[in-house]
């Protein structure tokens, strides 16, 4: 795992005192990788989610008739299990709730966010206390946006990455927090998908750990700021 050098500044309302311990934090976690992620805050004893929204349908794009997601039964249990409230935005009008559903659950810390779907407005960002992070299932800037594998493969890199960057009013645009690296190993016995599709299984474990760590480096940057 690679860390990068923050700028020089605070977080949005550090104070450069001792942090208060354990940390609230709002989750935008979708997919194997969000739940890998989830999981992770739980085990950490530091990072608290207060409540966590979710996608329960499939994309849209890639499937005519929306389906529940293979994966939402596990967020429903581990939620259930830890007495986190569970959220699920799958439209504009679930999008519209989210302001409502922050400023209820009232103050929080951090904003976790990995293979969310929609953009997070500024004015959400702007309600946690300190940088929330997102993790890029990809190099960055390079592969940005969609695809970000199917984009490295296509050009024949032998590495593929995960990034955590600061959460930004623009996807993907962030500074750059941390980032994990892995061999692409490109079988050319198999297909292009799956080849893809083997490397999404690779990389989930290592969510967690990542986000764990980018948010210790935010507290790090506060504490020390």
């Amino acid at each position: 795992m690679e860390r990068y050098q923050l700028p020089k500044k605070k977080g949005r309302n550090c104070t450069g005192g001792k942090l208060k311990r354990p940390y609230k934090v709002v989750g935008f976690l979708a997919r194997e990788h969000g739940l890998n992620g989830l999981v992770n805050l739980i085990d950490s004893g530091i990072y608290n989610p207060i409540c966590i929204f979710t996608h329960r349908l499939d994309v849209r794009s890639q499937y005519h008739n929306r389906s529940q997601r293979t994966d939402f039964g596990e967020y429903e249990a581990i939620c259930k299990s830890q007495d986190i409230p569970l959220y699920t935005i799958d439209s504009k009008d679930e999008a519209m709730k989210v302001d409502d559903i922050l400023a209820k659950h009232g103050e929080f810390d951090f904003i976790a966010s990995i293979s969310w779907r929609r953009l997070i407005p500024a004015n959400q960002l702007s309600m946690s206390n300190f940088d929330g992070v997102n993790l890029h299932r990809g190099k960055l800037p390079e592969y940005a946006g969609a695809e970000p594998i199917k984009q490295a493969l296509n050009n024949k890199d032998n590495f593929i990455f995960i990034t955590s960057h600061i959460l930004a009013e623009e996807i993907d645009s962030g500074d750059t927090i941390a980032v994990y690296k892995h061999p692409a190993n490109y079988d050319n016995r198999c297909s292009l998908n799956e080849n893809i599709e083997r490397l999404k299984k690779e990389l989930t474990p290592h969510f967690g750990p990542l986000l764990i760590e980018s948010l210790n480096i935010i507290e790090g940057r506060c504490e020390n700021g």
